[in-house]
């Protein structure tokens, strides 16, 4: 049977460990820290807002003055054809000069057209330009860099010729009778055959 006096003492002392557990967290300790808490998450939320607030500003430039639209235009010099009468598999050469005279770069290629009444010769012709070495054109024979050519009928030469703004290149223009000409070609004059150097803004 347990002791009154002991039983009396134990329940004396579990009243107190209550007593002050309750008094380490009091209530008002406890109301004191979560307002600090919300206080300072407040403050914070206040300065976040200053520092990623956008700057403004302008300021005009000045007005552009003036817009020019570039101009494309060449001018070729006449082609002389040297005389020689043709046959299968010859070619000839004719110099021109051909100048830039617009205000941007362009890319040089060339369009053939038929003559007014188309014969076996003129039908057999390859028509063309390169770039015309130091020495200058031959009057026939190969070129070290063969001519881009054409016959009646192809699509337009291309080239890798560019001319810069106010420049000029020299060509050398072909005219090869094509070696498969038939015997139809012969005793054939070919009038009016003209090639057109075309240029494109490069």
């Amino acid at each position: 049977m347990t002791n009154p006096t002991t039983l009396a003492t134990l329940l004396l002392a579990m009243r107190r460990t209550r007593r002050n557990s309750r008094s380490r967290f009091p209530l008002r300790a406890v109301l004191g820290t979560a307002f600090a808490i919300l206080a300072a998450v407040g403050l914070a939320v206040i300065t976040a807002g200053g520092t990623y607030a956008l700057s403004n500003s302008q300021q005009p430039i000045a007005p552009v003055a003036t817009i020019t639209a570039g101009s494309a235009a060449l001018r070729a010099t006449a082609l002389v054809v040297p005389p020689t009468p043709m046959y299968p598999g010859l070619t000839l050469f004719a110099p021109s000069t051909v100048t830039n005279t617009g205000t941007v770069a362009l890319s040089l290629s060339g369009s053939l057209s038929a003559p007014a009444a188309p014969n076996a010769l003129s039908q057999n012709l390859s028509v063309g330009f390169a770039v015309a070495p130091a020495a200058g054109c031959p009057a026939s024979g190969p070129l070290a860099t063969p001519p881009a050519g054409a016959t009646l009928g192809s699509p337009d030469l291309k080239t890798a010729i560019v001319i810069p703004a106010g420049g000029q290149v020299s060509l050398c223009v072909s005219i090869s009778l094509l070696p498969t000409a038939s015997a139809a070609a012969q005793s054939q004059t070919a009038t009016g055959l003209t090639l057109t150097v075309l240029g494109a803004q490069s």
